[in-house]
């Protein structure tokens, strides 16, 4: 199994964050960070089996507020819980599929 984790930058969050700082945090912004999982396995020699998952997390600076639903987390945590459901997403596919024995 070879899996990889991108992180897609948003081509307007440097902007985002330099307007926020120079409002010394009065405009509200949130910015969305974009990862996406590629992954593929092979068992014996079935052919190989690609997958790709999506996935977000949202940041906010400033007097912003996030999506409705969420819990603030701090980055570290909110990443590992993105990791942990790209992980899991290919897991029950694969499982699902019959290709993990």
């Amino acid at each position: 199994m070879s899996v990889t984790v991108n992180y897609l930058v948003e081509k307007d969050a440097t902007a985002k964050g330099f307007a926020t700082g120079l409002s010394f945090g009065l405009a509200r912004t949130m910015v969305t960070d974009r990862y996406e999982l590629h992954a593929s396995y092979q068992v014996d020699d079935r052919a190989p089996l690609h997958k790709t998952y999506r996935h977000a997390m949202h940041s906010t600076i400033g007097n912003a507020k996030g999506p409705e639903g969420l819990q603030p987390q701090d980055t570290q945590s909110a990443f590992k819980k993105v990791f942990e459901q790209l992980s899991l997403n290919l897991l029950t596919e694969l499982s699902v599929e019959g290709a993990l024995q």
